[in-house]
């Protein structure tokens, strides 16, 4: 692992500029999802909180979680996306951090953890203790499976 992400929970609009520029880079030129889609309607909900990571003052880590309640069960549920990490910074332990990081902060609002991942990144989540609900499909013509996690 190479030196400790400094996490914090995007408040500024200069933090939120932030974390689209992450994502646009990671998603949309990298990654080559349509520019369209990568802002939705969970971006500007109340319910959307957003979180920076930085490496010294350079920001190389973002994801947001949608808090949902659930309407089968008495538990709140967290929804992670939009998860990203620059491309010179990835394998070096800082998305494990994010998540954790995410997960501290989070454990005191909701009880489990959801996330759609990119199905090539399953093992990453696995890893961090998420475990697969359901069956591969697409969003946005690329492999994802419903990955979970209880915090509490």
């Amino acid at each position: 692992m190479a030196g400790a992400l400094r996490v914090i929970q995007a408040n500024t609009k200069e933090e939120f500029r932030r974390v689209k520029a992450l994502r646009f880079e990671v998603f949309v030129l990298e990654q080559n999802f349509s520019a369209s889609s990568e802002i939705d309607e969970y971006d500007d909900s109340p319910k959307t909180k957003y979180f920076l990571g930085y490496l010294s003052d350079e920001p190389i880590a973002t994801a947001r979680c949608v808090l949902m309640r659930t309407h089968s069960k008495a538990h709140n549920v967290g929804k992670i996306g939009r998860f990203a990490v620059s491309h010179l910074h990835r394998g070096k332990g800082f998305g494990r951090q994010l998540l954790q990081e995410m997960e501290k902060i989070l454990e005191s609002e909701v009880d489990m953890l959801t996330l759609h991942s990119q199905y090539y990144a399953k093992e990453f989540y696995e890893k961090c203790g998420y475990i697969c609900v359901g069956n591969i499909f697409k969003e946005e013509d690329a492999d994802h499976i419903k990955m979970q996690k209880r915090l509490r």
